[in-house]
């Protein structure tokens, strides 16, 4: 049995090396693949994803839903204010509809201006910080809100800032105290529940030591 063995174990030996060198570059490659593919990985820009464009510009088919009494709130309660996950899971389906109750309301809250910069689209992006948590106050390009009710209202607004903060695309650092107005928004992105205003409606420099805001800016801004 031993002797007639022996031959078979023989010719198979070099078999199973061959196949088990055959996996081993096999599996060498799909690493590779793995690796390039990670390394030539480049995140889709905003204006590549599902776009809720006409919700930012506050001309969706939901706008008369929002009610325009400005309901006072603070940063802390807008990002941890709960969000319907149907609004991240079925995002195309948002795409011309607003989440209730935070996109169907005008929201007030005082927050830490940090920088602001012009985008691609020429939206004016605020960041916004308070008590450790940060998000985006943004105008929109006036331009691309043609027909919405809110229209001159952002067009003023948007007018006025420029002239204040003289935003750039590299972006300005700003580090006031401001009481922003705007109607809520969920964005794809930003961390957390992706909460901010848009588009902003009014904006109010405060006095840091008063606490009031200020009728007019201040010398120097």
């Amino acid at each position: 049995m031993d002797v007639l063995d022996t031959p078979r174990k023989t010719w198979l030996r070099p078999l199973f090396g061959g196949i088990a060198a055959i996996a081993v570059v096999l599996a060498c490659c799909y690493m590779a693949q793995i690796k390039a593919s990670r390394d030539h990985f480049e995140p889709k820009p905003p204006s590549m994803e599902i776009s809720r464009v006409a919700v930012e510009t506050a001309t969706d088919s939901d706008i008369s839903k929002v009610a325009d009494r400005p309901i006072a709130t603070t940063l802390t309660a807008v990002k941890t204010m709960p969000r319907d996950v149907r609004t991240m899971v079925y995002l195309a389906d948002y795409a011309d509809r607003r989440s209730p109750p935070f996109e169907t309301h005008v929201w007030k809250l005082r927050a830490m201006v940090v920088k602001a910069s012009l985008r691609a689209d020429h939206d004016l992006y605020l960041v916004i910080e308070d008590q450790g948590y940060r998000t985006s106050a943004e105008l929109p390009d006036p331009q691309r809100c043609v027909g919405s009710p809110f229209e001159e209202r952002i067009k003023k607004l948007r007018a006025r800032l420029d002239l204040e903060i003289k935003p750039s695309q590299a972006g300005v650092k700003v580090g006031r105290m401001a009481e922003l107005t705007g109607i809520g928004f969920f964005g794809t992105s930003g961390g957390g529940n992706g909460a901010r205003l848009m588009p902003l409606l009014d904006l109010k420099w405060v006095d840091e030591e008063s606490g009031l805001p200020l009728r007019k800016p201040s010398a120097g801004h």
